[in-house]
């Protein structure tokens, strides 16, 4: 419906005609939604989150139990030198030409557990630690000669990987991938051999090897 124009204003050009002023009609103040302040919003969020802290708490739950699965739970325990456990150390790999040195090196190593630690040596690979290890490299260089050219004396040297791994927890206890040990001998005067494989030498080698190896794992930092 129209409104209904007074004399002077229906004789009045439209432009300068009175439209309805806002105070003529006030506002419904109780349909006007109220903004909320800004400092109020940090304590709402605050209100929000304790309101779920069980689904919060759930949540950090299974998070916590995710990283304490395999390869992080015991990493830091200590061996306690075995007591009440079995250790396995199945026969080396032998990625080098020289002959059973692998042996040496691996009976090197069950030996020295069981004369220096309370572990129970299996021979499989069904004990509680397991040793794992390659034997790498195997080098014999000439170092000194005699007056006929040949070499007198031979440096050895061996490079071995060995991985210590704790089968309930999956963590690995000690690793090294490139431990090399050297050892000096001096080849028998009436010896025709050029190029030796000295199974004496091998067999220091491989007790000293074993030694520093049983040594780390009993002394680690946790």
């Amino acid at each position: 419906m129209r409104a209904r124009l007074s004399g002077n204003e229906e004789n009045s050009p439209p432009w300068k005609r009175r439209g309805p002023r806002w105070f003529d009609h006030p506002p419904n103040r109780s349909a006007v939604k109220l903004t909320e302040p800004p400092r109020l919003r940090p304590l709402r969020l605050l209100r929000d989150i304790l309101s779920s802290a069980p689904a919060f708490l759930s949540v950090m739950l299974i998070i916590m139990l995710a990283s304490a699965s395999c390869g992080y739970r015991l990493a830091g325990a200590k061996t306690n030198n075995g007591a009440g456990r079995t250790i396995a150390v199945p026969t080396f790999a032998n990625r080098t030409t020289a002959y059973r040195v692998e042996q040496r090196v691996s009976d090197s190593v069950r030996r020295e557990f069981v004369r220096r630690t309370q572990f129970k040596v299996v021979p499989a690979e069904s004990g509680d630690v397991v040793v794992s290890g390659e034997v790498v490299d195997y080098v014999a260089s000439p170092i000194l000669f005699n007056e006929q050219g040949r070499a007198s004396s031979y440096n050895i040297s061996i490079g071995l990987k060995v991985v210590v791994t704790d089968t309930q927890s999956c963590a690995v206890l000690f690793q090294h991938d490139h431990w090399i040990f050297r050892e000096v001998f001096e080849l028998g005067q009436n010896s025709a051999e050029f190029v030796p494989e000295d199974s004496a030498a091998v067999d220091r080698l491989a007790r000293r090897f074993a030694s520093s190896l049983v040594a780390s794992l009993l002394h680690r930092t946790p």
